[in-house]
C-alpha cells in the first residue's frame, strides 16, 4: 500500500499540468507577451524559449505523471517550472495570482474533456470566483495597505 499516496499525489497533479501547458500552447502569443513584458507581465528573458520550456515541461511531464512513466525524471523540469513561477508570478502575487479565477488553468477543465460531469460547473464558478478575486483586491487596494495585505 505505500504506492497508493504517491499514485494519488500524481493522478492529482498530472491534469493541473496538463491543464496550464495546453493553456501556454493554445495561447501562445498572449503568453509570450506576458512572459516577457516588465511593465504589466513577468519581464523574463527570452520570453518565447520561456513559454515553450515551461508549457512543454508542464504538458509533457503532466502525461508523464498521469501514466507514470519516467516519474523521478520527468519532476526535475516540473520542479524547475514551478520554482521559476513561484519566484516570479506568486511571490509578489499570491499563489492565486493566477489559477482559481481562470477556468483555462483549472483542474476542472481536463476533467470536463474527458466527461466528467461536475467539472463543466466548476469552470463556470472559476469565472465568479476570479471576479470576486479582481473586486477584492480592488477594495483592498483603495481602502487597505496592499502591498502588506497581500
Amino acid at each position: 500500500m505505500d504506492w497508493l499516496g504517491p499514485l494519488a499525489l500524481r493522478l492529482y497533479l498530472a491534469p493541473i499540468f496538463i491543464g496550464v501547458g495546453l493553456h501556454k500552447f493554445a495561447n501562445w502569443e498572449q503568453m509570450v507577451a506576458w512572459f516577457g513584458n516588465p511593465d504589466w507581465g513577468l519581464g523574463l528573458p527570452a520570453p518565447a524559449l520561456m513559454v515553450l520550456l515551461a508549457a512543454s515541461a508542464e504538458l509533457l511531464g503532466g502525461l508523464a505523471l498521469l501514466v507514470g512513466l519516467a516519474t523521478r525524471l520527468v519532476v526535475v523540469p516540473l520542479m524547475i517550472t514551478m520554482l521559476v513561477a513561484a519566484g516570479s508570478a506568486h511571490l509578489d502575487n499570491g499563489w492565486f495570482a493566477i489559477a482559481p479565477g481562470d477556468p483555462h488553468t483549472s483542474t476542472a477543465k481536463v476533467l470536463a474533456m474527458v466527461g466528467v460531469p461536475a467539472a463543466e460547473k466548476s469552470l463556470e464558478n472559476s469565472v465568479a470566483v476570479g471576479e470576486r478575486l479582481s473586486a477584492a483586491k480592488s477594495l483592498l487596494k483603495r481602502h487597505g495597505n496592499y502591498s502588506w495585505l497581500t
